[in-house]
């Protein structure tokens, strides 16, 4: 019996994300699979985010009510924790 060839998706370099520091080797709209798809749910963040902590990597901030958050502050929050500025 023959079998039916398997497909191999051609390997692509990897392309660096226009909004964030990630490579991706599948780039959808110049930009990687979670930037794409914060902007297509209407929940990008802007250009020049950045947490009240400093961290200004849009891999982790997110967005928390009218504001922009990190993980590790929105971890704090939740748990009740008083943050040191």
């Amino acid at each position: 019996m023959l079998q039916k060839a398997r497909y191999r998706r051609p390997v692509l370099e990897p392309v660096k994300c226009a909004a964030c520091p990630r490579l991706t080797d599948e780039p959808r709209r110049g930009k990687c699979l979670g930037c794409y798809l914060r902007e297509r749910r209407g929940t990008a963040l802007p250009p020049d985010a950045a947490c009240q902590c400093g961290e200004a990597n849009p891999i982790v901030l997110v967005r928390v009510g009218a504001g922009v958050a990190c993980y590790n502050c929105r971890a704090l929050d939740a748990a009740g924790v008083a943050r040191v500025a």
